[in-house]
């Protein structure tokens, strides 16, 4: 059974959180974009900025107000991307920002003024992210100091082994486009079930399809069923046997064994 309420129940509280603006669900947001859990904090980036919830189970902003077109999380760091709102003193578009204090502030890391991502994945030091100004598929292997482009197929998610940023996946119409060697060749494993959104964490592979979420099964190499009946899957993120779901309008989560 779906649960709204475990979303916040594991969730710890941002002390210290700078900003007052709060909204009571999800859908007042004009768009969410991603979702991502660091130290086991849903956050949500939006159109308004990056929200997390508060303990009286509304949702809070974390610091400034920024279009938060794209979101990671890499060995407690964020790393995000997108335009700047009232207030927030970068160029648009904000190439990629780094913040290692949960969001409450903010560096430029490189790409300002030149690059809008609209998906960003991590894995270590290598940062693999979609330009979606440019319409292309760029890397980093410096923690986002410098870039090079891949040349893939399209795709409508992305996501990288967080114990080997070798091996990258690719959601694709026709399946999925894997990769042994960072991203500069891809092979096609065409399956029954094709998600459309993909997120990879130490407790696995996962997948969202339009009103389910899977995790992949490597022996079998097929996507398994891990619960099913939501009116719609948005995004989705995992860690330490979490796995929160985005429906759209609420955030819930379920626990996997890993």
């Amino acid at each position: 059974m779906r649960n709204a309420s475990l979303a916040v129940a594991f969730v710890l509280p941002l002390a210290g959180c700078a900003s007052s603006v709060t909204v009571d669900d999800l859908s007042s947001l004009s768009h969410v974009h991603n979702i991502v859990l660091h130290d086991e904090r849903v956050l949500i980036g939006s159109h308004e900025g990056l929200f997390t919830p508060s303990e009286e189970a509304n949702w809070i902003r974390i610091g400034d107000e920024f279009d938060v077109m794209a979101l990671a999380e890499v060995d407690g760091e964020l790393l995000a991307s997108g335009h700047p709102g009232p207030g927030f003193d970068f160029p648009d578009p904000v190439g990629l920002l780094a913040s290692s204090d949960g969001g409450e502030t903010w560096e430029a890391r490189s790409l300002v003024g030149e690059v809008d991502f609209h998906l960003l994945e991590a894995s270590g030091s290598t940062v693999i992210g979609v330009a979606a100004n440019y319409g292309v598929l760029l890397k980093s292997t410096d923690s986002g100091e410098t870039w090079s482009s891949l040349d893939v197929p399209t795709l409508s998610d992305l996501a990288i082994n967080p114990d080997d940023p070798e091996n990258v996946v690719l959601a694709t119409d026709t399946g999925q486009q894997w990769s042994s060697d960072g991203g500069a060749t891809f092979s096609l494993t065409r399956t029954s079930v094709r998600p459309t959104i993909l997120d990879w964490s130490q407790s696995g592979l996962f997948g969202a399809t339009d009103d389910a979420v899977w995790r992949w099964n490597g022996e079998s190499s097929e996507w398994e069923l891990i619960q099913g009946g939501y009116p719609a899957v948005y995004g989705i993120a995992s860690s330490n046997g979490n796995l929160a779901i985005f429906d759209g309008e609420t955030v819930s989560t379920i626990h996997v064994k890993n």
